[in-house]
């Protein structure tokens, strides 16, 4: 990055925005094992669910230097033996990653449920979180498989709303592509190791629809 765009990134500083006050409920994040800019966060409290997003908008002042080597990066590129941030390693892996014990500010998603698990309710709020636990898929699938785990009620509910929301749009006529994912990993020598994983493991199809749950609202917001 060019050193007028790690300027802006250090002299960042949080809005005193007013914004819902969430971290009492608790918070967790579902990432890949070694992910480091953690981008959406989970609640459920009381049947209700929550969709965290970090709220970019608050960090990054439009037309800023910032904003304009974003938009000319797209995104960040991840490559076997590393990745091409979209933003400074400040902004997407400390202030604006929602890490574990940290307070953030999201643009969250509320979503009331009934007793049979549809959604019934949806809105936007600017929240204030604090994720309590950073859990990899392979952790959310044991804790999914464990009714001791403190976590496991929580997860279980949300997972039983996302396969409703799942089914449903199926029916409607949603395509589904259930695919492995191929992870590779460079070597001494030149070599590389590669690993597969299955898509369709229980927390990453919950993962997966919550996000689909989440862009289809904002979408819906939109409209």
């Amino acid at each position: 990055f060019h050193e007028s765009v790690l300027a802006e990134a250090r002299a960042l500083k949080v809005s005193d925005v007013s914004h819902v006050d969430l971290t009492n409920i608790p918070t967790f994040t579902i990432d890949d094992k070694g992910t480091s800019d953690r981008d959406d966060a989970f609640s459920e409290r009381n049947g209700v669910i929550w969709i965290h997003i970090t709220d970019v908008s608050d960090l990054i002042t439009q037309g800023s230097e910032m904003e304009r080597e974003a938009n000319r990066r797209t995104g960040t590129l991840y490559l076997p033996d590393g990745k091409i941030p979209m933003l400074p390693p400040v902004v997407s892996e400390e202030m604006g990653s929602l890490n574990p014990e940290a307070k953030r500010i999201c643009l969250s998603l509320k979503l009331d449920i009934d007793l049979g698990g549809n959604i019934t309710e949806w809105s936007f709020r600017k929240t204030l979180i604090q994720s309590k636990r950073a859990l990899t898929y392979v952790g959310a699938d044991d804790i999914l498989t464990n009714p001791k785990h403190m976590l496991h009620k929580a997860l279980s509910y949300i997972r039983k709303v996302t396969d409703i929301s799942k089914n449903k749009r199926i029916k409607n006529g949603a395509l589904n592509f259930d695919r492995r994912e191929m992870s590779v990993f460079p070597t001494c020598g030149g070599n590389a190791r590669v690993e597969v994983s299955e898509k369709n493991s229980d927390s990453r199809a919950l993962v997966a629809e919550l996000m689909i749950i989440y862009n289809n609202f904002a979408g819906k917001y939109c409209q």
